[in-house]
């Protein structure tokens, strides 16, 4: 289980993407004879990945504890508070810090991929 003790906020978030939680591999082979028949079984496991885009905010502790995260070559423990109470937390690489620019507003995204899977914490 993930449990972060604190955390920073990430300000100005403008959108999130993606796909989080377990999913199995599918490994098969094929077997010949009595029933033809294919040979399906799980393998690894990937809990998925999200990329969190946010409005450049100069100095927001939040945007700057993920440039931090996008450097480090470890996990880093993310916490996602949901609007109806309940927040999921789950470890990923933060893989960039990638800036991109329309009219008069400059995106930073953070691609992550997950490392475990997702803990769900029941609203308060």
């Amino acid at each position: 289980m993930t449990t972060i003790a604190t955390w920073t906020e990430v300000l100005d978030v403008m959108k999130i993407d993606g796909e989080i939680g377990d999913e199995a591999e599918l490994t098969s082979y094929e077997v010949y004879g009595a029933d033809n028949r294919t040979r399906k079984l799980k393998g690894s496991r990937n809990a998925g990945n999200v990329s969190i885009g946010v409005a450049l905010l100069a100095g927001d502790p939040g945007q700057d504890a993920m440039r931090t995260a996008a450097l480090a070559d470890s996990p880093v423990a993310f916490k996602c508070a949901l609007a109806d109470g309940r927040t999921v937390m789950f470890p990923a690489l933060c893989m960039a810090a990638k800036r991109s620019f329309s009219d008069d507003v400059v995106m930073l995204t953070f691609p992550l991929e997950l490392t475990d899977d997702v803990t769900e914490v029941a609203a308060a």
